[in-house]
């Protein structure tokens, strides 16, 4: 078994996530910051006072917590991609595996996804989650395509350019994918798959 992308591809900003989040925090930040200081400490000033120390307040923001929330997020899908401790996942038994994706899946009709391991082969697909019960679709009915990834005004401010989705199905089980790079990533998985006999 081998992993189906590398480490590196985790750390490619393809939706403009990172990239946007500075602006919209810090925006957001300011916001609340001004209104915080003019309620509390700034009545008796000039609301120019507040705002630029709201605005500074936001700047600060807008530079520290994405910086640190990033190398948080990185250090935990290191560990996760290493499959080390608690990340320690294997396919269900019995499982033909000959390759191994770290990801996040949206089951059914939920809205939230859980991460986990997707394991491909020529037994299908199979979803193990970090807690949860594994989610297996048999090759004789998988099947698998790309969809556009759900969205709104307010996603779009936060994400400025949505990637699609893998969405697997099988006899009694749906989901949908998020992964790393995610229009280079679908493809590998398909030709992982044909490789393995998938003909769909």
């Amino acid at each position: 078994m081998e992993d189906l992308v590398p480490r590196t591809a985790y750390d490619v900003d393809e939706t403009g996530y990172w990239e946007r989040m500075p602006v919209v925090t810090g925006l957001i930040m300011a916001v609340c910051g001004t209104a915080i200081t003019y309620a509390t400490i700034g009545r008796d000033w000039p609301f120019r006072e507040s705002a630029i120390r709201g605005m500074a307040g936001g700047f600060m923001f807008a530079v520290l917590f994405p910086s640190l929330l990033r190398w948080f997020v990185r250090g935990y899908t290191s560990r996760a991609y290493a499959g080390k401790g608690r990340f320690a996942l294997a396919a269900p038994a019995g499982f033909d595996v000959a390759y191994r994706l770290l990801c996040s899946a949206i089951i059914g009709d939920s809205r939230a996804a859980v991460g986990g391991n997707l394991f491909i082969g020529r037994s299908g697909l199979s979803f193990v989650p970090f807690s949860g019960s594994p989610l297996t679709f048999p090759m004789p009915e998988l099947k698998v395509a790309a969809v556009p990834a759900p969205t709104n005004a307010l996603l779009r401010v936060v994400i400025p350019r949505p990637a699609s989705l893998l969405e697997a199905t099988g006899r009694d089980v749906r989901a949908r994918f998020v992964l790393p790079t995610p229009s280079a990533t679908i493809t590998k998985i398909l030709n992982a798959l044909r490789s393995c006999g998938y003909t769909s």
